[in-house]
């Protein structure tokens, strides 16, 4: 009998924790975009602009950027800091912690080069440090030979990534 009771009580508890998790979706009544835009002379530069259209500050804990987008596009911010390298997902990771207050916007900007090849990947949004409820939105951009147009994709999601890395 005792282990009837253990076993139900694992039981709701476990089904209590995955209710909760699903409610807290700290991503929810946010928005979230990321672009590559050219600057010319082979420049260009990667945005990326969370907004909170909760009634609470969210924080941004950490922006992720595939590590074969970063290193193509040779990604930077304005003072030259390049991101720590995360294994587990083969990322490139800057630390925000910025907290985002109810209706604010705010945008991070990375700089680098052209690409002369096509290159794709994703950038992850973490918000108060949840890494399950992650948003995602992919990129590519791409750079034909010399004299020639360079095709870019901006994307912009709302939804959450369904597959972890």
């Amino acid at each position: 009998m005792m282990n009837l009771d253990s076993g139900r009580l694992a039981l709701v508890a476990g089904a209590l924790t995955v209710a909760l998790t699903a409610c807290s979706d700290p991503t929810r009544e946010m928005s979230f975009k990321a672009s590559i835009e050219e600057r010319g002379s082979g420049q260009l530069e990667l945005i990326t602009e969370v907004s909170n259209f909760s009634a609470e500050p969210k924080t941004l804990n950490d922006l992720d950027i595939d590590q074969r987008l970063h290193n193509a596009l040779q990604l930077e911010t304005a003072d030259g800091v390049r991101g720590s390298f995360t294994p587990i997902d083969n990322t490139i990771s800057y630390t925000i912690n910025k907290v985002i207050a109810p209706q604010e916007r705010f945008q991070f900007r990375l700089f680098g080069i052209q690409s002369e090849e096509f290159v794709s990947g994703d950038v992850d949004f973490i918000i108060n440090n949840d890494y399950f409820n992650y948003r995602s939105i992919a990129l590519s951009c791409c750079m034909e030979k010399s004299n020639t147009r360079k095709s870019i994709k901006n994307h912009q999601s709302t939804r959450k990534r369904e597959q972890l890395k």
